[in-house]
């Protein structure tokens, strides 16, 4: 490959990446991020302050952080206080809402929430702590966040509900595949 053609492949490769980054930037600008994490479909998400969105972004608590963090189940970040990325799960049931755990898996008013079946054991054997089965009403000022997407998101299966004040921002869906 001659050098002016050299030249000409590595500035196309600079513009592209510069290109890339600029669009991460200005997307964050105005609140876009791509999700990339199993507990939802991956795509572009939209935060928002509107608490009817279905979806939210939290910090964790310390016994929830210990375990995740332990299993890698979250990736480096400044936007938690423990230095690792917020958990982005979909909200199932909110204030006064019934939910039902059982061996069957989760129902919210009634309903049972697809690939809601709480596992033992995570998918490399170690055991995972399971909210004990029976009816919970979802108390003020909380949520319940289960995905259905994934069999295997680390969720309120296993550490109940989320507290409106760990929520860092709700989101929603732009374009998901």
């Amino acid at each position: 490959m001659s050098d002016n053609r050299k030249r000409i492949v590595f500035s196309v490769a600079i513009l592209a990446a510069s290109l890339c980054f600029a669009v991460i930037v200005v997307s964050g600008l105005y609140g876009y991020r791509l999700n990339t994490t199993d507990s939802v479909p991956v795509g572009i998400y939209q935060q928002t302050n509107d608490p009817r969105a279905d979806y939210i972004a939290f910090c964790p608590t310390q016994e929830q952080i210990r375990i995740a963090n332990e299993r890698k189940y979250r990736h480096r970040s400044v936007v938690c206080a423990d230095g690792f990325a917020p958990l982005v799960k979909p909200i199932r049931a909110r204030s006064g809402d019934t939910v039902t755990v059982s061996k069957q898996g989760i129902s919210v008013n009634g309903t049972m929430l697809l690939n809601s079946t709480a596992k033992r054991l995570d998918g490399q054997g170690r055991p995972l702590p399971v909210i004990p089965y029976g009816v919970y009403t979802v108390t003020p000022n909380t949520v319940w966040v289960v995905s259905s997407y994934n069999p295997a998101s680390f969720d309120s299966r296993y550490f109940g509900p989320v507290s409106l004040t760990r929520i860092i921002s709700y989101a929603k869906p732009i374009w998901t595949f």
